[in-house]
C-alpha cells in the first residue's frame, strides 16, 4: 500500500478530493489530472480555506460540519486538511473565543457609556452628597444579596442563557427610565430594580467564559476586551455630556441603549451553559487539615501548581457529579480560613472602590473638570488596564492571589492621596492609570481563584458571591461612608481618611502574608 506522500501520488491527490467539496459542493473526479491542473485545484482550495477562515473570524460563528473536510479512505489523519487551525485552539474554540471577545467589548462598552457618569448625573439634578451616596449604596447592597441567588437559580435549573438574556434586557430598560424620573424617591426605586435585574449578568458571563477555558489563568486575555470597551465608550460619551445638542447627561443613556442592541444579538449566539463536571476534576474541600497544603497566599512553584487547598481524594472516586447545592458554596466561605481572608480583602477593596468611584468625578468637577476630562480619564484608566489583564496570569503566579490584592490596596492609597491633593482636573490622570493597572490584575486573579474553589456546578453561584462582596457589600458600604464623610468634612478629607484606613489594612495583612509559613518558604526559594 502506497503512502500518501509517495511519488506515485503526484501532487498530493489525497488533499484534492477532500478540499474540493468544501467549496464546489461536487464530488471528486476519478480521472487522472495533469500536474498543472492539480496545482491549480490545490491553490484554489487553499484560497477558499483562507477566505472561509477570515469570514468565520469576522462573524464569530462556529465551524459547520460541512466546512470540515473528511479524511479520505487510506489517508492518515495528519495528511488531511485542517480548517481554521489557530493558536487559540480547535476550530470551534477559536471562533467561540472571537465571540467571547466581542461580547465582552460590547457589554462593558454599554456599561462604560453610563455607569461612570451616574454620580455626576445625580449631582447635575441638584441632589446633595448624602443622597448621592445613598443612591450609590443601593446597587452594591442589592447585588450582595441578589447575585448569589440568581447564580444559584441558574445553577439549579441549568437555564443560564435564559436568565442571562432576561436580566440583561430588563436591566437596560429599567436604566433608561432614569431619564424621565429625576426625583430622589423615583430614582431610588429605579436604582433598586435595575440592581436586582443586573446582578447576575456579569457573574454568568464570567462563569461561562471560565468553563470554556482549559487554563483558567487565560481569563484575563478575554476580559481585557471588556476593559477596553468600557474605556472607549466612556471616552466617546464624555465630550457629549456638556453638549445640549446631544441631550446633555442624557446622552450617556442614549449611547448605553444603542450599544446594548448589538450586545443582545451577540449574547443570543453565545451559550453560557457550563459543561458537566468531569470526574477528573473533583471539587475542592471546604476545609483541610493538611499542613503541607499551599493556600491562596502562596506563590505557585510551577505552571501546573495551584495556590489552593488540596483536593479531596474521595471526590475523585465518584463517577457521578454531585448535585449543586448552595450550602456547599457557603461552606467554602465559612469553613475555609483562606477563603475567609480572601473574601474579606475583596470586601475591603470594594469599600475603597465605593468611596472613590462615587466621588472621584465629583472631585474633578470641584476643581473645574468637565465632561471631556472625565471621558479622557476613564479611557486612560481602561487602556492602562488592558496589558495587565493580558499578563494577569503571570502576575498571579509570581505574587499569589493575596499579593495581588495587597498591591491593589496600595494603589487605592495612592489614588486617594492624589485626588485629595489635585488642584487641576488633569492631575487626576495618574490616579486613573493606577486604577486600570491594578483593578485588572485584582479582578482576573479573584475570578480565577473563586472559580477554582467552586464545587462542580456552583461556579455561577460562587462568582455571584464574589461580585456581591466586591460590587455589593463592599461598594455599598464605601458609598455610604463616602457620602457621610463628604457631607461633613468635604471630599478631599474623605479621601485622606480612606487612604489612612487602607494603610492600616495593608500593614496588618501584609505582615500576616509575609509571616505565613508557605509564603515565607516560597520567597526564600
Amino acid at each position: 500500500m502506497r503512502s500518501p506522500g509517495s511519488k506515485a501520488d503526484g501532487a498530493l491527490p489525497v488533499d484534492r478530493p477532500a478540499r474540493r467539496p468544501s467549496w464546489t459542493g461536487g464530488k471528486p473526479s476519478s480521472r487522472p489530472s495533469s500536474h498543472l491542473q492539480d496545482k491549480t485545484a490545490e491553490s484554489l482550495a487553499a484560497l477558499d480555506d483562507t477566505v472561509s477562515q477570515l469570514c468565520r473570524r469576522v462573524r464569530g460563528g462556529s465551524v459547520s460540519e460541512r466546512s470540515v473536510p473528511a479524511v479520505p479512505q487510506g489517508a492518515s489523519p495528519s495528511t488531511a486538511p485542517v480548517a481554521l487551525q489557530t493558536g487559540d485552539g480547535p476550530p470551534s474554540m477559536a471562533s467561540t473565543l472571537v465571540t467571547v471577545k466581542l461580547l465582552f467589548l460590547l457589554f462593558y462598552g454599554s456599561l462604560g457609556a453610563v455607569m461612570p457618569y451616574l454620580p455626576v448625573y445625580y449631582h447635575s439634578l441638584g441632589l446633595p452628597d448624602k443622597q448621592i451616596g445613598m443612591l450609590g449604596a443601593i446597587t452594591p447592597a442589592v447585588t450582595f444579596v441578589v447575585a448569589p441567588l440568581w447564580g444559584a437559580l441558574a445553577d439549579q435549573t441549568g437555564r443560564h442563557k435564559d436568565v442571562l438574556l432576561f436580566t440583561f434586557v430588563a436591566s437596560v430598560v429599567s436604566r433608561l427610565l432614569f431619564i424621565w424620573r429625576t426625583t430622589f424617591g423615583w430614582l431610588a426605586i429605579l436604582v433598586f430594580c435595575t440592581a436586582v435585574l443586573n446582578a447576575p449578568v456579569r457573574p454568568l458571563l464570567d462563569s461561562s467564559v471560565l468553563n470554556l477555558l482549559e487554563d483558567k489563568r487565560e481569563y484575563g486575555k478575554q476580559r481585557l476586551w471588556g476593559q477596553f470597551g468600557f474605556g472607549l465608550a466612556g471616552c466617546i460619551v464624555g465630550p457629549c455630556l456638556m453638549n445640549h445638542k446631544f441631550g446633555g447627561y442624557k446622552a450617556a443613556f442614549y449611547v448605553h441603549a444603542l450599544i446594548s442592541l448589538p450586545t443582545l444579538l451577540i449574547m443570543r449566539r453565545f451559550n453560557p451553559t457550563p459543561p458537566a463536571p468531569a470526574p477528573s476534576s473533583p471539587p475542592l474541600p471546604v476545609a483541610s487539615t493538611n499542613k503541607s497544603e499551599k493556600p491562596f497566599m502562596a506563590k505557585e512553584e510551577g505552571p501546573g501548581a495551584l495556590a489552593l487547598p488540596s483536593k479531596a481524594p474521595s471526590a475523585a472516586l465518584s463517577s457521578q457529579p454531585a448535585k449543586p447545592r448552595f450550602r456547599e458554596g457557603l461552606g467554602i466561605v465559612v469553613r475555609n480560613p483562606d477563603a475567609l481572608i480572601f473574601f474579606f480583602l475583596v470586601f475591603v477593596i470594594g469599600v475603597s472602590s465605593g468611596v472613590i468611584e462615587n466621588f472621584a468625578y465629583k472631585r474633578l468637577r470641584e476643581v473645574g473638570g468637565e465632561g471631556t476630562v472625565m471621558g479622557v480619564s476613564r479611557f486612560f484608566s481602561s487602556v492602562t488596564g488592558v496589558p495587565m489583564f493580558w499578563f494577569s496570569g503571570h502576575v498571579t503566579r509570581r505574587l499569589s492571589v493575596m499579593g495581588v490584592l495587597i498591591l491593589s490596596l496600595c494603589s487605592y492609597i495612592l489614588r486617594f492621596f492624589i485626588y485629595a491633593s489635585i488642584t487641576n482636573p488633569w492631575q487626576g490622570l495618574p490616579a486613573e492609570a493606577l486604577r486600570g493597572f491594578t483593578f485588572a490584575a485584582m479582578w482576573a486573579s479573584s475570578t480565577y481563584y473563586t472559580h477554582k474553589i467552586s464545587p462542580p456546578g456552583l461556579s455561577a453561584t460562587m462568582l455571584g458571591f464574589l461580585n456581591g462582596m466586591y460590587g455589593g457589600l463592599g461598594q455599598s458600604t464605601g458609598a455610604l461612608i463616602g457620602g457621610g464623610l463628604s457631607h461633613r468634612v468635604g471630599t478631599p478629607r474623605t479621601f485622606v481618611l480612606a487612604g489612612l484606613a487602607d494603610i492600616v489594612v495593608v500593614i496588618c495583612f501584609g505582615t500576616y502574608w509575609w509571616l505565613h509559613p508557605n509564603a515565607t518558604r516560597l520567597k526564600e526559594e
